[in-house]
């Protein structure tokens, strides 16, 4: 039997992940952000609450002979080496999708996330400097190219969307149905009492 009275534990809890939701909520870009001449390649991933952190991103030589993965950081940045002589590289993370709400009459609505989207950016990355025995004078180039993908809608701010591939959407909803259900048990014993 559910004993009546506050916890503060569910709270503590439901407060965090509206919390994370709105920090992660779409829509997501990906955009490259830095090629130094170490030859580190940084690509940004961020939302409308800012940087997203904890997220893979998969970076691909255009021959698809060199591939590596790394995860973005509190700052929402990846960094990776590309292989020596790599002319462009493709950036790709995955990112919310469209919400997905399931509803029929006389029950309580559930929006949950759809298919993950997919981001991408091209990076160009400058040739190597020729040698020669002559002084030369080298100008190095970065061309980004930013593929843009459609645009989603974002959920009122009540349900913001949150990233994919995680059980946060579930979660919110199991703890929502555990919560109406309290308030419905407490109604009930308040209009049997009276």
């Amino acid at each position: 039997m559910l004993g009546i009275g506050p916890r503060d534990d569910i709270e503590s809890a439901a407060i965090a992940l509206v919390g994370e939701a709105t920090r992660r909520r779409g829509p997501w870009n990906l955009a490259a952000s830095l090629f130094d001449g170490t030859g580190a390649l940084t690509v940004r991933l961020s939302g409308a609450g800012g940087p997203i952190s904890g997220e893979p991103v998969t970076f691909t030589s255009a021959d698809g002979a060199w591939t590596e993965r790394a995860v973005t950081n509190d700052d929402g940045l990846a960094t990776v080496t590309p292989a020596a002589g790599t002319p462009s590289v493709r950036a790709v993370a995955n990112g919310p999708g469209d919400a997905i709400e399931y509803a029929a009459a006389g029950v309580q609505r559930l929006a949950v996330a759809g298919p993950a989207e997919q981001l991408g950016v091209e990076i160009a990355l400058p040739a190597a400097p020729a040698t020669t025995t002559m002084p030369a004078t080298t100008t190095t180039t970065m061309v980004e190219t930013t593929t843009t993908l459609p645009t989603t809608t974002p959920l009122p701010e009540m349900f913001p969307v949150t990233g994919s591939g995680s059980r946060v959407v579930v979660r919110i909803g199991a703890l929502f149905f555990a919560l109406g259900g309290i308030v419905s048990y407490i109604a009930a014993g308040s209009r049997r009492r009276s």
